[in-house]
């Protein structure tokens, strides 16, 4: 059995101690027999050791990713999140991978900038924020439905489409460039974003070689 099988069904057994622990915790409210808190105790030492366990094994596979980040020469570090069980990526990425299919689900936050420069479909459901710039150089198909903040520049130059349905900030820019064939469409998206407050900055036109050549 892999190990994904094996988290998956102690995931459903910790659901189901989860279950009893309410239906325990009831009782010994009512009737405050220390055997039953007894039982409870037993079942929150188990919860707690399957977490710890989990913290570790997916902090190990979190890590193994990002040891493909290009920006190999920068220090990162992986914050495990109590609160929610999902981790943090304190620092910048950098990829340049034809695809992030195998992503971290469980990545929540990366306080600095993400960069990915080949890849031209990004589905990323589990990315809340981004503190730094985001950089999909050759995206095409952007689908970041969760994500609520991006505290830098937007920069999608090749973008034909990005859903965004739970952004609330964009800090920068959004940048396209003008030869992009759907720049009408996805120009159209970020005008709403400004009208609506959540893009602080401006609609930027660059060239391929990153200046300037207009505004919207």
């Amino acid at each position: 059995m892999s190990y994904c099988q094996t988290f998956k069904q102690k995931i459903e057994e910790i659901k189901e101690k989860a279950k009893i622990l309410e239906n325990l915790l009831l009782e010994y409210k009512n009737t405050g027999n220390e055997e039953i808190a007894e039982e409870i105790e037993r079942i929150l030492q188990k919860i707690e050791k399957f977490k710890e366990k989990f913290k570790d094994r997916a902090t190990r596979l979190i890590g193994k990713f990002i040891q493909r980040r290009d920006n190999q020469s920068d220090n990162v570090k992986i914050i495990f999140d109590e609160k929610d069980a999902k981790f943090i990526i304190e620092g910048d990425l950098i990829f340049e991978l034809p695809h992030l299919n195998d992503f971290p689900g469980l990545i929540k936050e990366i306080t600095g900038d993400l960069v990915i420069y080949i890849a031209q479909t990004i589905n990323l459901p589990a990315l809340e924020k981004v503190g730094g710039h985001l950089a999909l150089a050759k995206a095409k198909t952007i689908d970041l439905p969760n994500l609520k903040e991006i505290g830098g520049d937007f920069y999608a130059p090749l973008a034909e489409i990005f859903n965004l349905p739970n952004i609330k900030r964009i800090g920068g820019d959004i940048v396209f460039k003008p030869y992009n064939p759907n720049l009408d469409f996805v120009s159209e998206q970020a005008d709403e974003l400004r009208a609506k407050g959540i893009l602080k900055g401006k609609i930027v036109l660059i060239d391929d070689w990153g200046r300037v050549v207009g505004t919207l």
